[in-house]
């Protein structure tokens, strides 16, 4: 990253370096406002400047009442006393100054925090700008305005905003000084009455910074927007704007209004020379207090920080040209010994509703899906493959950052994949089951068979391919049983610390791989005659079976993606000093920080979020992972309220036939299969295919989540047992050791009083 970024030459990826108000600065110039000619010093030098300082900074953070208000002064000048003491690198200090020279006369130094002017919050007033400095007490100033981001008033602002130390960065903006005869703000709705309609316009003599801070009382216009025309003022007796001016002002204000399509709070000044300059624009945030979403619970999975900021990501704006309504309300938080995915509700529906109009409601359009999703899949473990076979050894850790980001953009380009698949599946294969239970009725025993057939996969992933070779097992070569552990070995791989099978484990337990020998009852052309199925239908049936292929394939893509990206998580975890296992639980901006700048993680952050975590968007737009004591809060913040209630009636779909009787093994992960015994009911949230040696000695499965389709239900019925699923609280109402009956003929699970 560089030190120095002109406003001329900023971009919309460099906001981390520059902060809100450097990139709407750079913007406003770029869109054509007069704007004070500048630059930025960018967050780099801020994080070079206080590197040695961020430990001594997080024990003072971490040990404060933010609600004792002597407690937090005293942390805050404790802290900005810490960075006045530290030095910014002798280069950096040099491109400053030497920025600066090309600059005329005195200059204006303001702060710019990363998370500062979004909708959710603007950081207005909470760190400080200095004036008419020369280029003597720049330095000085630069590092005055670094210290600003631990006032006591912006310490408190970001705890409410729940904005964590890590993601704290400043910026400083340095721009031409205005030598202003007048200046003030204006907002391009107006912020007491919230009325859109109305532009407020504040005016003082001199420079505005007396208007912001009220150290005087200013001329005041509400003006209306439509006409232009004065609707209220209140001016002193020699006002300080002519028509003329006011005219301009409201002019700027509508086009900037326009050019971000949200009101906005603009700060301005007009020199001696009559010339309007703008200064400042940012949101106003008091018009964007959104009601906080309804929180739906969609899935539970054992996952780490990785996996789950790559979920979060996938449906969001990041994949805006994929994602049919991205959305970016979603959170991951803790389930027990999993984390369970929340999203808002309306961006659910809206979500679901957008693919459900693109793929199922126009089928024509399936076709185009299916084989993006084959080929994203493909380069993702190609590119993974590619990263692989480097000498990750010999390389920077810039060089190393760059192979991560070109794999983590992979990854979630086709993890939008996985997470529209997952829907539209559920789509087609609900639909062919609601066709075939209208043509042949509820009741008719050969329901689930003609279901089972009709939603086969039309061709073998590799969970199948692998069961047929490991039933031929003992007539097969050594060469061919050696080419099926390299072909396969690769099925564990569900996350970064899930390891591929080793040699002799794969072949001890190659016989657990065999699936039963169920044989059709009848075939897909007996059926579809059965069916007497009519055009659209045989369009369903097709999409839903090519849709069965695809929900294997797309496990065989994701764990050979992560199979590779294992020797680049192997060697970061290496320059780390940490294990596998560890670096699961770090962010991506935590080991980008590290590859750029060598910071690493506490260690005990990483056993902390082992416990359970928090992960979402936070207000500034940046993922944010709370653990903790910090977890309660974020929800809290979030407004998602965990305390359920169940009734003792377990009920959910019946997925595969049959009555069974036994005692409750709950397997919430991998750890917990060994603890299912012969004949046990294996209840669990959802299964994968490193369940089913565990599932082929239970008498019955029974699942919180997943429909028809879904592996628990698929492996049943191919071994016989009876299946629920879909029953939303099993895993929670049960306990091991209860014994229960399974009823997958009427879908419920009964306690058996002992």
């Amino acid at each position: 990253m560089e030190d120095i970024l002109w406003l001329d030459d900023i971009r919309e990826g460099d906001a981390p370096a520059v902060g809100g108000k450097g990139l709407h600065l750079s913007e406003l110039k770029g869109a054509g406002f007069n704007v004070p000619n500048g630059f930025v010093v960018t967050t780099d030098v801020y994080e070079k400047t206080t590197s040695s300082l961020s430990k001594n900074i997080e024990t003072i953070l971490n040990k404060l009442d933010i609600q004792k208000t002597d407690e937090l002064e005293r942390a805050a000048v404790k802290i900005q006393a810490l960075i006045m003491t530290a030095h910014i690198p002798e280069e950096s200090e040099r491109r400053i100054l030497d920025a600066c020279k090309s600059l005329t006369g005195s200059v204006a130094v303001r702060s710019s925090g990363i998370a500062e002017d979004t909708q959710a919050a603007s950081f207005a007033g909470q760190m400080d700008t200095f004036l008419d400095v020369q280029e003597n007490s720049l330095l000085g100033a630069v590092k005055k305005c670094m210290a600003s981001l631990f006032t006591a008033r912006a310490i408190y602002y970001r705890a409410q905003k729940n904005i964590g130390y890590r993601e704290t960065r400043i910026a400083i903006v340095v721009q031409n000084m205005v030598s202003a005869a007048k200046a003030g703000v204006a907002f391009s709705a107006n912020p007491v009455t919230r009325n859109a309609k109305e532009i407020v316009v504040e005016a003082a003599k001199g420079m505005g910074e007396s208007v912001v801070a009220g150290k005087v009382i200013p001329d005041n216009y509400v003006i209306d927007k439509e006409t232009g025309t004065v609707k209220e003022s209140r001016v002193a007796p020699f006002r300080t704007l002519s028509n003329r001016e006011l005219g301009e002002i409201i002019s700027a204000v509508k086009k900037i209004e326009n050019y971000y399509g949200s009101p906005q709070d603009v700060e301005w000044a007009i020199d001696n020379e009559g010339r309007l300059f703008i200064l400042q624009a940012r949101s106003i945030t008091t018009l964007f207090v959104k009601p906080k979403p309804t929180w739906k619970k969609i899935i539970s999975r054992e996952y780490g920080v990785q996996y789950t900021e790559l979920s979060i990501k996938c449906l969001s704006d990041v994949n805006k040209d994929i994602v049919p309504a991205p959305f970016s309300e979603q959170a991951y938080i803790p389930d027990g010994n999993n984390e369970a995915c929340y999203t808002s509700e309306s961006a659910w529906n809206s979500f679901v509703s957008a693919l459900k109009e693109k793929y199922f409601t126009n089928p024509k359009n399936y076709d185009e899906f299916e084989e993006s999703f084959i080929h994203t899949g493909q380069d993702y473990v190609n590119a993974a493959k590619k990263i692989s076979q480097t000498k990750l050894n010999e390389k920077s850790g810039n060089e190393l950052k760059v192979l991560y980001s070109e794999y983590s953009r992979k990854n979630i380009v086709y993890g939008s994949y996985i997470w529209m698949q997952f829907l539209i599946n559920t789509f087609y294969a609900e639909s062919a089951k609601e066709i075939i239970t209208r043509k042949f009725g509820k009741d008719n025993p050969k329901l689930f068979d003609y279901i089972e057939i009709a939603l086969k996969p039309v061709r073998k992933a590799a969970s199948v391919q692998l069961a047929e070779m490991a039933a031929k097992w003992n007539v097969i070569s050594t060469e061919e049983k050696e080419s099926v552990y390299e072909n396969f070995k690769w099925i564990p791989c569900m996350d970064i610390h899930n390891l591929p099978w080793a040699r002799e484990e794969f072949f001890s337990h190659v016989g657990e791989f065999v699936k039963s020998g169920k044989k059709e009852s009848v075939t897909y052309e007996a059926f579809l005659k059965d069916m007497n199925a009519m055009q659209g239908e045989k369009r369903v049936f097709d999409i839903a079976k090519r849709l069965s292929y695809l929900k294997d394939l797309k496990d065989d893509f994701r764990r050979q993606g992560i199979l590779y990206g294992q020797v680049m998580f192997q060697e970061i975890a290496r320059r780390m000093g940490m294990r596998l296992e560890d670096i699961s639980y770090l962010t991506e901006d935590e080991i980008m920080r590290f590859l750029e700048s060598g910071e690493c993680p506490a260690k005990q952050l990483v056993e902390e979020r082992k416990k359970g975590f928090a992960i979402f968007f936070g207000s500034d737009g940046r993922i944010t992972c709370k653990s903790g004591k910090d977890v309660e809060p974020a929800l809290n913040e979030l407004g998602i309220m965990v305390a359920e209630k169940f009734s003792e009636e377990i009920r959910g779909m019946p997925a595969s036939p049959g009555v069974a009787k036994g005692k409750v093994a709950i397997v919430k992960g991998v750890y917990n299969l060994s603890g299912v015994g012969n004949g046990d009911i294996l209840v669990a949230v959802t299964t994968h295919p490193d369940y089913v040696p565990a599932m082929q000695r239970a008498a019955a499965i029974v699942t919180d989540e997943g429909g028809i389709t879904s592996h628990a239900a698929i492996v049943a019925r191919e071994l016989g047992l009876p299946c629920i699923v879909g029953t939303v609280h099993a895993t929670k109402s049960l306990k091991n050791g209860d014994r229960v009956e399974v009823d997958a003929f009427t879908g419920v699970v009964r306690k058996i009083k002992k």
